[in-house]
């Protein structure tokens, strides 16, 4: 089914985007928009509230998207523009739910299949599941209540000290909601998304953690894929932790 998508261009603050550049960026969203978002509708069976209205703003600052309306920034160079719409759309078709967790976890979740904008922060080549696994080895998982924390504060989406963390979050997130789709049915799974209860009344954390881990263990991560995902994981975040101010990397 198709979904309605409207786009302009908004000068920014200087420095501003050049105007060549802000004319492909703007034309590559109104191409793509449609069909990316009716994409995601159709592997999430729903469908947005509203038409989705986009607009790109050219300087630097964050995507951010209230519930239809997604602004994009612009840097000079146009690039992060389609990742950032990619994910954008996400929670434009789904729409937003009050949990940090489930908002940006689906968000990561379905780009990192669907790919869209082809491999981008924070999952590159790699699933959430199988980022998962390269964590455990390298000592970076974060618990279920420590991840709970971080969505209910500001280290999710809002701390930009570490480029690591947020993305070992994000990741985090994304790979607990792939979870939880694939353990509830869909009507089920809405109803938590909607209402941001990851647990019914009286649901045990614990067992909810220890499931979500069983899950995505397996002895076919154990194996020479693994080590070369290892890697390169080990490589891409080592080089994100020197950028403490996250300069050079678009937050989404």
């Amino acid at each position: 089914m198709a979904v309605e998508c409207r786009a302009s261009y908004q000068p920014g603050p200087e420095p501003s985007a050049p105007v060549d550049v802000a004319e492909r960026a703007l034309s590559a969203v109104r191409d793509l928009c449609g069909p990316w978002a009716a994409t995601i509708a159709a592997s999430l069976a729903v469908q947005p509230a509203a038409p989705i209205v986009v607009t790109v703003v050219g300087g630097a600052g964050v995507c951010r998207t209230r519930g239809t309306h997604i602004v994009l920034p612009l840097n000079d160079d146009g690039s992060g523009v389609l990742a950032g719409l990619a994910h954008e759309l996400v929670h434009a078709v789904a729409g937003q739910s009050p949990n940090r967790l489930f908002d940006e976890g689906l968000a990561v979740q379905v780009d990192s299949e669907l790919r869209l904008a082809g491999p981008a922060w924070p999952y590159y080549y790699l699933s959430p599941h199988r980022w998962m696994e390269v964590f455990r080895e390298e000592g970076w998982r974060v618990t279920l209540p420590e991840l709970i924390a971080s969505g209910e504060g500001r280290s999710l989406a809002e701390d930009r000290s570490s480029v690591r963390r947020r993305a070992v979050h994000y990741l985090h997130a994304a790979s607990l909601c792939r979870h939880l789709r694939d353990a509830l049915d869909p009507d089920e799974f809405w109803a938590r998304y909607r209402s941001g209860r990851l647990l019914p009344e009286g649901g045990d954390v614990g067992a909810l953690e220890r499931e979500w881990f069983l899950s995505i263990e397996h002895p076919l991560m154990a194996d020479e894929l693994l080590q070369r995902d290892r890697s390169f994981a080990v490589r891409t975040y080592s080089a994100a932790r020197r950028e403490v101010n996250g300069r050079g990397v678009q937050a989404r």
